[in-house]
């Protein structure tokens, strides 16, 4: 007949078949429009070319529970289920809907709640959205498949996305299962050459998505507003976007995955992202939102010839009073056009950050940016507002080849420039380690940082801001300004800055440096304002000396300490001077082994502290927690 089961307006009731086969129909196979009862049917659906095997619309209430097999036409016009508020559709049975037209395989739009729960479900469309789930609620059963595709590489019309989740609620989301196995294999499906926007989320408990291939695409591969979680484990995200730099979010060029509001637990897990059209990944937060994300043996790269509008790796924007823990571990990062992460932690945010046991390399010629890591709290001159929050970091037993700009950047610089008046200061406060990394090889020339330091700290912060850092046993070379270097100081600051610098290896600078090179420098007071504390150590107690003899270059010396403004450094138990500059750089040498080369400038004369001993003398500058 035209349709195998046709139910209409059925208000109250349970029907319950055990058991059956719905195919050859001319119609719809499983067909209910309307009404409030219901249904269990147990038997297996098959649609045929031009026709849907399931459509459900218009019911008000009841429960309806497929626990067949459904198996929709290669030429069917896919599962439909619209408008059906207050009503609930399970399936238990695997569905199979592969269809090679511009239909959706899977809709489920306007209201009500369904679930998928069969271990073996496929769906894919050659130009149309695979699955298109809008205003429905996703039951807690998930939606589950084993694989979703969309799309095509051939002459074939493009799908405009290749999933669509909109509104889905809070109890269940999207599960894509692949084979399970230990390969990159697409075996969760392909989603490609999609002309918008490939996975696109709104307002939805993120998916998981496992082996799966989303590639090619016009817009971003993966597109979140307001998602809660997500989990992508051994998907190869690659070669997507086409809008250039001002274009997209946060001033930025399209991405492969660009994700705002996230919040919840976010796990990238054995993923390959790469090629990105301006960056690979882009995350922005405001609000209030809270974020946990973790990436696991991720790999993260551009290949080929450069372009010029590639832009970061990672950018991460986080503003309001957002609360985010960022780790990235067992991670492989190569070849980004600028730096690797570029992290911003603005206003109120509260961000900690860990980046352990990771390689980042640069190796394709003609790469300017870095193979770096940038890490910064700082003013948003945007609002404007200061940073007020905290920034908590951890780099460690990371290795660092090829960089272009600095190797490892943090900073805190909590004020803004309110145009035309002076810089107004903020009071937000940094702490952190950064320990056992390897930047350069001693024998690779400028494997450093061709035209950087080995590793940055600054501290610019207003009355109250503290910045702690903890900069341990790193080995660093090859590097073409400083191999450590620590800058203090903005208008109107009267920070504290903490640092340590302990059992740190620093030799074989590079050749491609213009400035004198410093082994360890120490600029406090950058500007005519300046009235920050520097409390600094350079090796105290014993086994924590540095090794950095040979460490300078290009009239430079091992270590450089430069006392400006109205700053005050503080080293413990110096016993010279303030002013007695051959003092501060004999006391250095005698904490470091080897026969280092120093110099030292203070001014007391206008107005500066010099240099002292801690406050009570000799105690020791605090560690980071």
């Amino acid at each position: 007949g035209a349709n195998g089961i046709n139910l209409s307006g059925a208000t109250s009731g349970f029907i319950t078949t055990t058991g059956g086969a719905l195919s050859g129909s001319t119609g719809t196979a499983f067909s209910i429009s309307s009404g409030t009862c219901s249904v269990t049917y147990a038997g297996s659906i098959t649609g045929v070319s031009g026709q849907r095997s399931v459509n459900i619309t218009g019911m008000t209430g009841g429960t309806v529970t497929l626990s067949g097999a459904v198996t929709e036409n290669a030429g069917g016009t896919g599962i439909s289920l619209t408008t059906n508020t207050g009503a609930t559709i399970n399936f238990t049975g695997n569905i199979t809907a592969n269809l090679n037209s511009a239909n959706t395989p899977f809709t489920a739009t306007g209201g009500g709640t369904v679930s998928a729960t069969g271990t073996n479900s496929n769906i894919s469309s050659v130009s149309g959205t695979a699955l298109n789930v809008a205003n429905t609620t996703i039951g807690a059963g998930n939606l589950n498949f084993r694989s979703i595709s969309s799309g095509n590489a051939t002459a074939a019309a493009d799908p405009v996305n290749g999933i669509i989740l909109n509104n889905t609620g809070s109890s269940g989301t999207v599960i894509v299962a692949g084979d399970g196995g230990v390969a990159n294999n697409a075996s969760g499906g392909t989603i490609q050459s999609c002309t918008g926007v490939g996975v696109l989320l709104t307002s939805c408990r993120g998916p998981s998505l496992g082996y799966m291939d989303i590639k090619n695409g016009q817009a971003e591969g993966i597109h979140g507003t307001t998602v809660s979680g997500l989990t992508l484990t051994r998907c190869n995200i690659s070669t997507n976007g086409n809008l250039l730099f001002g274009g997209g979010a946060l001033g930025q060029g399209e991405a492969n995955i660009e994700l705002f509001e996230l919040s919840g637990t976010v796990n990238f897990t054995n993923t390959l992202i790469e090629r990105g059209f301006e960056n690979n990944i882009i995350v922005g937060n405001s609000g209030t939102t809270n974020l946990n994300m973790t990436w696991d043996g991720v790999t993260m790269q551009n290949w080929g010839a450069p372009t010029p509008n590639q832009g970061q790796g990672l950018k991460l924007d986080l503003r309001g009073s957002t609360v985010t823990t960022f780790t990235t571990q067992n991670s492989t990062l190569s070849n980004s056009y600028g730096s690797h992460f570029d992290v911003r932690a603005m206003q109120a945010s509260n961000l900690t950050i860990n980046v352990r046991n990771n390689t980042i390399t640069q190796t394709v010629v003609g790469v300017s940016g870095g193979a770096n890591i940038a890490i910064s709290a700082l003013g948003d001159s945007s609002i404007p507002a200061p940073f007020t929050g905290l920034l908590t970091y951890d780099i460690s037993n990371n290795n660092i080849q090829g960089s272009s700009g600095t190797a490892i950047a943090v900073a805190l610089s909590p004020g803004y420039l309110l145009s035309p008046n002076p810089h107004v200061q903020g009071n937000g406060d940094a702490q952190g380690k950064i320990i056992n990394n390897t930047i350069g090889t001693a024998a690779t020339a400028n494997s450093g940082s061709a035209q950087g330091s080995g590793i940055a700290a600054d501290s610019r912060g207003g009355t109250g801001s503290v910045h702690t850092v903890q900069i341990e046993n790193n080995r660093i070379f090859q590097y073409n300004n400083y191999g450590i270097s620590l800058t203090v100081g903005e208008t109107n600051s009267d920070s504290r800055f903490n640092v340590t610098v302990r059992r740190n290896t620093i030799s074989n600078p590079g050749n491609s440096g213009f400035l004198n090179m410093h082994g360890i420098h120490l600029n406090s007071g950058t500007t005519g304002t300046s009235a920050d504390d520097v409390w600094i150590d350079l090796g105290t107690g014993a086994g924590n000396s540095n090794s950095i003899t040979g460490s300078g270059a290009n009239g430079g010396t091992d270590f450089r300490l430069r006392q400006r403004q109205l700053t005050t450094v503080l080293m413990p138990n110096y016993t010279g001077a303030n002013n007695a500059d051959a003092s501060v750089v004999t006391y250095v040498q005698g904490l470091n082994g080897g026969t280092p080369t120093g110099a030292a400038v203070n001014n007391v004369a206008g107005g500066g502290g010099g240099f002292t001993n801690t406050v009570p003398a000799g105690s020791a500058v605090p560690l980071p927690p």
